[in-house]
């Protein structure tokens, strides 16, 4: 092999790398995040870990955005009845008497929850998370999808339908200060550690007022890069959680007029309480 050879080769391989950077500095902004960070940033289901220079890491990055997302690798689908053990959901009736009415109404005993508006101070950047919900899924098949759930046409009705824009949260399981959860929620679902003392207790509200009545406190936290924990976030056990970043702008975009999102109240009301209250001014 000639040393020539070797040198065009070589020439071809760098020209072919500078295009990658080239189209990189334009690509999505979790990748120009990883191109410009040593901290790790999820794309879609992948965590990439690159310094500030690495081309290599670049280019993974690259891959890893154009790939499938095991979020959305749904199959398999069919409705059951609701077993009586459930940890999570207990249906009954509620029986009463209203101005002299007997009256009743279906219920949902549900567990309390929290939610935590993260805002990333570092780079100013809100930090959301996607995740499949099936009950948003259901929501929009439930007119085709049969008894039984079986015939649901997965073309027409894509599981990335269902994946919605939350704030970090998680329900009320263990009997310790609230505050806590919400701190071990910010660790497990977007990998972020921080003392609960960091952690500001907002307001407390009622969701699910038709079915459930169930109480949600919302936090608030100011997080930085270097409260990242690398290999944290995503969720715990079989969780599959995407962690995404909005910069301000982004942010207000998601309360416009006329837009149609699949995220719950909680969320906008979160994001609209941030940028009311602690978001830095627009710039003019």
């Amino acid at each position: 092999m000639s040393s020539s050879w070797v040198w065009t080769a070589a020439g071809y391989f760098i020209m072919s790398i500078t295009r990658t950077l080239k189209t990189l500095t334009t690509a999505s902004p979790v990748c120009r995040q990883v191109a410009s960070s040593s901290r790790p940033a999820t794309v879609r289901d992948a965590t990439v870990f690159v310094s500030q220079r690495s081309i290599f890491g670049l280019i993974s990055c690259q891959l890893f955005s154009t790939s499938s997302s095991a979020m959305e690798d749904i199959t398999n689908i069919h409705y059951g009845p609701l077993p009586a053990d459930s940890p999570y959901v207990k249906p009954f009736r509620f029986y009463y008497t209203q101005n002299g009415k007997q009256k009743n109404w279906d219920l949902l005993k549900v567990h309390d929850s929290v939610s935590i508006v993260i805002f990333n101070v570092t780079r100013q950047k809100l930090v959301f998370v996607k995740q499949f919900r099936p009950a948003v899924y259901h929501g929009l098949v439930s007119a085709e999808a049969g008894e039984d759930g079986r015939s649901i046409d997965m073309k027409k009705f894509p599981p990335s339908l269902a994946v919605t824009l939350e704030l970090c949260a998680g329900i009320v399981d263990k009997p310790i200060p609230w505050v806590d959860i919400a701190r071990e929620e910010v660790l497990e679902e977007c990998g972020y550690d921080v003392p609960s003392a960091r952690i500001e207790e907002i307001m407390s509200y009622r969701s699910g007022v038709g079915t459930s009545g169930s109480l949600q406190t919302l936090f608030y936290v100011e997080v930085k890069d270097e409260d990242k924990v690398p290999a944290a976030g995503g969720g715990v056990d079989d969780e599959l959680i995407e962690v995404v970043e909005y910069s301000l702008e982004e942010a207000r975009k998601l309360t416009a007029k006329g837009n149609v999102l699949t995220s719950p109240p909680s969320f906008l009301f979160g994001v609209l309480w941030f940028l009311t209250n602690r978001a830095p001014p627009a710039k003019a």
